[in-house]
């Protein structure tokens, strides 16, 4: 079995009148293949894995939604739809094996002022800069950093912080 990811820190930092950055570790992050899309083999040419076709020569025809005419009256009625065993599975698709980061900040009042959310977490380090409509100075904000793996919250850090005046001032 593998180690569950986990945050190791959230820690919030006041940029400006109106910016916060969340600087948020993890742990035990799913290894990441850097390879697979930015790979180039040199000593064979490269194969194509989509074929376009540019030929701009004559304009594309937008394809028509299928119509059906009904004999007794001689009105179009829609096609019929495709049976439940055409329609797709959802299910059938590969769980990502990365987790989603969400981050919520509160004012003192629990209400919402920002929400950012990360699918497919891949590194250890990331810092998430939210803009905030009308911060009040000296007024206690909370970060809530949510990670969400399999489809299961795992892990939950708040992390409070002073919207402080003269931090403000300092930039």
């Amino acid at each position: 079995m593998t180690d569950i990811p986990q945050f190791i820190s959230v820690t919030p930092t006041v940029l400006d009148e109106r910016r916060v950055t969340v600087n948020i570790k993890t742990a035990n992050l799913p290894e990441v293949n850097r390879l697979g899309a930015c790979m180039v083999n040199l000593d064979q040419p490269p194969t194509p894995n989509v074929s376009l076709n540019l030929d701009t020569s004559t304009p594309p025809t937008p394809p028509m939604p299928p119509v059906v005419e009904n004999s007794a009256d001689s009105t179009a009625v829609a096609a019929p739809q495709p049976a439940d065993s055409e329609q797709i599975d959802a299910t059938q698709f590969e769980q990502s094996k990365f987790p989603i980061v969400e981050v919520n900040l509160v004012d003192s009042e629990e209400n919402f002022v920002a929400h950012s959310m990360i699918i497919e977490h891949q590194e250890p380090d990331l810092s998430i800069t939210m803009h905030i409509r009308s911060p009040k100075p000296g007024e206690t904000y909370t970060a809530y950093a949510e990670l969400i793996y399999h489809e299961e919250l795992v892990h939950v850090v708040s992390a409070p912080f002073v919207w402080a005046a003269d931090e403000m001032n300092a930039q």
